[in-house]
């Protein structure tokens, strides 16, 4: 294990997993070896055999989180959000409270097109709970909340997610949008009142609404 690790922070990933191989037959029961060799077979961008080792860890020990945390990452880096969505799903069976499992998972059913706002709410909660700080897991909750039309919700978590990475685009973004959707919401609400309490004809309520467009172009 010794060597397989040197060898992997050395970059030398070949080298690494028959190193980690060898450390597999003199302990086969040694998980980490299984781990190590996934790993560097990411950083060779063999995918396919990743998912293979990250299994065999599965059969050995069912409830392994992070193997099939890693195991999911990898179907949604090759498309299979359903099967990822899966898998997060089991994770959250084997620990309710699992905060990177149910942040996203999350964020997957927001992004369906009919999809549970109330459970991606209550997940997304859960990861809140216990990752507050953590910028993607306040950016999972505004996106749950923009969808959900509560503006000013998410404009908050946008708003922690970009003072924790200013440098996030796609936070900067998601924050941008909220705002406009919040200033979009207020001004159709005060319209909306406006009429509501309007008792003029609609010539005199045609008159009034063309003051005000000609004062918003002054």
């Amino acid at each position: 294990m010794v060597l397989g690790d040197l060898l992997f922070k050395n970059n030398s990933y070949e080298e690494a997993i028959t190193a980690f191989r060898k450390a597999q037959q003199l302990a086969p029961g040694t998980l980490n070896t299984y781990d190590m060799i996934a790993r560097a077979l990411i950083k060779l961008n063999r995918p396919g055999e990743a998912e293979q080792e990250f299994k065999s860890i599965i059969r050995q020990l069912p409830d392994h989180v992070p193997a099939h945390m890693s195991l999911a990452v990898l179907f949604e880096q090759k498309g299979d959000v359903k099967g990822a969505k899966k898998i997060y799903r089991k994770i959250l069976e084997i620990n309710p409270n699992h905060p990177l499992a149910a942040n996203n998972l999350a964020m997957h059913i927001t992004e369906e097109e009919n999809g549970d706002l109330g459970e991606a709410l209550r997940l997304a909660m859960i990861a809140h709970e216990q990752m507050s700080e953590n910028p993607n897991i306040n950016d999972t909750l505004g996106r749950v909340y923009f969808k959900r039309k509560s503006y000013s919700l998410a404009e908050s978590h946008f708003k922690n997610a970009t003072e924790a990475q200013p440098d996030n685009k796609i936070f900067q973004e998601h924050l941008e949008q909220a705002r406009k959707a919040k200033e979009s919401g207020k001004k159709s609400k005060d319209f909306d009142k406006f009429l509501d309490n309007s008792d003029m004809d609609e010539s005199s309520l045609e008159e009034q609404m063309g003051e005000s467009i000609g004062q918003d172009w002054k």
